[in-house]
């Protein structure tokens, strides 16, 4: 059994070795499917990176123009920019994650953030008349993160939230209706939270957009710089075969050419010798 296994591996190097394809071209051929597959693979990775990248930019544009704050997946992160969470962990400069939930789960105890806004013709849950509800469209450009103290509900089933700063001795002025929230803060050991979090840093940036586009460019510069160098071979080549044709079909005109080139060369040097010559004798 050994015997015959040993037989067909010399068969088979004695074809290979006698085939018109050598070693030499397998092992090119091999290295290029190799290349050709890693490149595919690499574009295949890179593309779905961008993708990810511009459905991500994409979300937060429109969340931020629709809804006042960016937002992903119901993800949002605001800035802290008062010292009224202080007690509660949140410093001026730190980041919040806020997670948008169904009105009906917030709760008495939870940080959230919201637009702080109240309707002139509709100020609290006490006075809204049957039918009636508060502006569903509130100006954006002032975010508060405080937390709920009591949670009130007006003659139309809505709700209402009164907060406080855990830094605050009184709570808030506005109470703030069900339309004016943003979302309930979730903790930085969420998962989600921690890849926002990363997505949304410089390193995340780099990683995830600056990085995939340098390497496009760089693949794309590195192609063309090769087309050019393949084109002007190929036009050296093809100059090339153009004269060794010519010299083929034409060989008793060359040879004339090549005669007359050469007794042109005699005249002229015969012609420089006598000059010296003659130069020399006066």
């Amino acid at each position: 059994m050994k015997k015959d296994i040993k037989n067909s591996k010399l068969v088979k190097n004695e074809e290979l070795a006698s085939s018109p394809i050598g070693y030499d071209e397998l092992a090119v051929n091999k290295k290029q499917k190799i290349k050709k597959v890693t490149n595919i693979i690499l574009d295949i990775i890179i593309y779905i990176v961008l993708i990810f990248s511009a459905t991500f930019a994409g979300s937060l544009v429109i969340t931020k123009l629709t809804k006042g704050v960016p937002s992903i997946f119901g993800y949002s992160m605001i800035n802290i920019v008062s010292g009224s969470m202080v007690d509660a962990g949140f410093n001026v400069g730190d980041s919040a994650f806020i997670k948008s939930i169904n009105v009906e789960d917030y709760k008495v105890g939870d940080y959230i953030a919201f637009f702080d806004y109240v309707d002139p013709a509709h100020p609290g849950p006490a006075k809204i008349p049957n039918g009636e509800k508060p502006n569903p469209n509130p100006p954006k450009n002032r975010i508060v993160f405080h937390e709920i103290i009591e949670i009130t509900i007006d003659a139309n089933g809505d709700r209402w939230f009164r907060t406080k700063g855990t830094n605050n001795d009184n709570p808030d002025l506005n109470i703030i209706y069900q339309d004016y929230l943003i979302g309930k803060y979730v903790s930085e050991n969420n998962g989600f939270a921690n890849f926002l979090k990363f997505i949304t840093s410089s390193t995340g940036i780099l990683v995830l957009i600056i990085l995939p586009c340098s390497i496009i460019l760089f693949k794309n510069c590195f192609e063309l710089i090769t087309l050019a160098f393949l084109y002007s071979d190929k036009k050296k080549a093809l100059k090339a075969e153009k004269l060794t044709k010519n010299i083929t079909e034409n060989p008793e005109t060359n040879l004339k050419n090549s005669e007359l080139n050469q007794s042109e060369n005699i005249e002229n040097n015969s012609e420089n010798i006598t000059e010296n010559t003659m130069e020399n004798v006066e």
